[in-house]
């Protein structure tokens, strides 16, 4: 259904075994998936950022609960040893993942947005799924690596929270940002940055 290697290790067929997930097709060999669990989805919808029209509506009606998307099993397995990576990185416990399995390309990497018992995002996960991928993450990574060690950037570039590897996926960990500003203007954060 998706052409990504951690998709493949993960999406399950029947429920046996597996965890229900809401299922968002947002482009040609594109997904969102969120667990489906009380508010789990609405929380998880964050990772989601539709640019058009139409993925705006899907979005808006799924955070209403008026749109149930397609029911998804990932297995259960790869999921806990996923959660246990994240938990022993991240220090919290129980947590639960929301992924974005990206269109098939060069530097393919999924992306999944994890979620504490509150459905409090917690962190960013990206997996490299490619050689070329995997180069593309360490790139990332010594790019923060380097920007962390700039003062005035410290609240502005999300952090290396950790990197740890599932079966043979490299994961970069890093922070979520400060919360969406509502307003389309720049404020003291976006001129600091830039002046900086």
């Amino acid at each position: 259904m998706i052409a990504s290697p951690v998709a493949d290790r993960l999406w399950e067929s029947q429920s046996i075994g597996a965890r229900r997930y809401f299922g968002l097709k947002v482009r040609a060999g594109a997904w969102v998936l969120v667990p489906r669990e009380g508010t789990r989805t609405r929380d998880g919808l964050v990772i989601y950022n539709p640019q058009t029209p139409g993925g705006i509506v899907k979005k808006a009606l799924a955070n209403c609960g008026l749109w149930a998307g397609k029911r998804v099993y990932l297995l259960d397995l790869q999921l806990r040893e996923i959660e246990a990576v994240l938990e022993e990185r991240i220090g919290t416990s129980p947590l639960q993942c929301a992924f974005y399995f990206r269109s098939p390309g060069l530097c393919s990497k999924t992306i999944a947005l994890v979620l504490d018992r509150h459905g409090e995002a917690v962190a960013y996960v990206k997996f490299g799924e490619t050689p070329e991928g995997e180069r593309a993450l360490a790139r990332e990574t010594n790019a923060l690596d380097r920007l962390a060690g700039i003062p005035a950037l410290a609240n502005c570039v999300p952090r290396v929270v950790a990197r740890a590897r599932w079966l043979e996926y490299p994961m970069l960990v890093v922070s979520v940002g400060t919360p969406v500003r509502r307003c389309g203007s720049f404020g003291p954060a976006q001129e600091a940055f830039l002046r900086d």
